[in-house]
C-alpha cells in the first residue's frame, strides 16, 4: 500500500462519520509517520473517533460488538473470519487470489461492496456510510448475518463441516487398511 493510498484511506475514514480502527502494518504500508497523514485524520484520532495500530488480533476484533464493517484486501483467511464474525465486507483486492475472492463476496455471498482500484477518499467515505447506514448496506449486513448462521450451523455437532471431516478421516483410514 503506497503512502498516497494510505492518505486516501485515512481521509475517507476521517470523514465517514463512524468510529474506526485502522491497522497499519509497517511491513505492508509504505511510511509510518502519522504526521504525514491528513490533518482531518489526525484530528479524528485526537478526538477519539478512531484508532491506528500496527497490529491487532483480527478474529477477536471482528467479533467485537463495536465492529460494524470490515475493509479488507480479500485474503481468504480474512474473508472466512468476516463470515464467522457476521460482518459485511468493503473489498479492496490487491493481488493474487484476492480478486477472485472479491468476486465470491460480491456475486455469491452478496455480503459486501467493492472499492475502486484507484482508491479515493470520497469513495471510501461514501461506501463506509452506505455499508453502515444505507439501504444497500442493510441488505449486505443481513446477508452477512445469514452467512454467520450458516457457518455456526456447519461447525456444530452433526453440522456439514464436521461430517466432512469425519468422511475425510474415514476415507484416509480406509486407504490405510487396503
Amino acid at each position: 500500500m503506497t503512502a498516497e493510498q494510505t492518505r486516501e484511506f485515512a481521509l475517507g475514514l476521517a470523514t465517514c462519520g463512524f468510529p474506526f480502527l485502522l491497522v497499519k502494518r509497517p511491513d505492508i504500508v509504505d511510511g509510518d509517520d502519522v504526521a504525514a497523514l491528513p490533518e482531518a485524520f489526525r484530528d479524528e484520532l485526537e478526538r477519539g473517533g478512531g484508532l491506528i495500530v500496527p497490529w491487532c488480533p483480527q478474529p477477536a476484533v471482528l467479533k467485537h460488538a463495536a465492529a460494524g464493517l470490515f475493509v479488507t484486501h480479500c485474503g481468504w483467511n480474512s474473508l472466512l473470519e468476516s463470515v464467522v464474525a457476521g460482518l459485511p465486507v468493503l473489498a479492496w483486492p490487491v493481488f493474487a487470489e484476492q480478486t477472485t475472492n472479491c468476486r465470491q463476496v460480491l456475486e455469491c455471498w452478496r455480503n459486501g461492496m467493492d472499492l475502486p482500484e484507484e482508491v479515493e477518499s470520497g469513495a471510501v467515505s461514501r461506501l463506509v456510510k452506505e455499508m453502515m447506514a444505507g439501504e444497500l448496506g442493510k441488505e449486505k449486513r443481513a446477508k452477512a448475518a445469514e452467512w454467520r448462521a450458516a457457518a455456526e450451523a456447519a461447525a456444530m455437532d452433526g453440522g456439514s463441516s464436521l461430517r466432512s471431516v469425519d468422511r475425510l478421516v474415514n476415507d484416509v483410514l480406509l486407504l490405510g487398511n487396503k
